[in-house]
């Protein structure tokens, strides 16, 4: 069997609400360019990522995009936006209610 370690590729969109950097919906894809196609560009990404927000209409206001590398994010960790810099920021976890 080929080893395709040197052609997986894997990225990540963040779509977030502009005014206050409230992550709305990520999106990561990681797919095998072989034969010297290349990976999507990020226009397609961002249009596959609003493409499969979970609620309706969530996307209807303004939402911006932040691409990041995946290999960077803590999938323990909760985000948001840092609006002024263009970057993630990890936040506190908020409280669960009590059962």
């Amino acid at each position: 069997m080929e080893d395709i370690s040197g052609f997986e590729h894997e990225s990540m969109v963040i779509v977030y609400d502009p005014g206050d950097g409230h992550i709305v919906h990520s999106h990561t894809h990681h797919y095998v360019a072989l034969g010297g196609r290349q990976p999507a560009d990020q226009a397609a990404m961002e249009k596959e990522a609003l493409e499969h927000i979970p609620q309706p209409g969530i996307a209807t206001g303004k939402v911006a995009f932040l691409h990041v590398d995946p290999s960077t994010i803590n999938r323990d960790a909760v985000y948001k936006v840092d609006t002024q810099k263009r970057q993630l920021v990890e936040i506190q976890k908020p409280k669960r209610r009590a059962a």
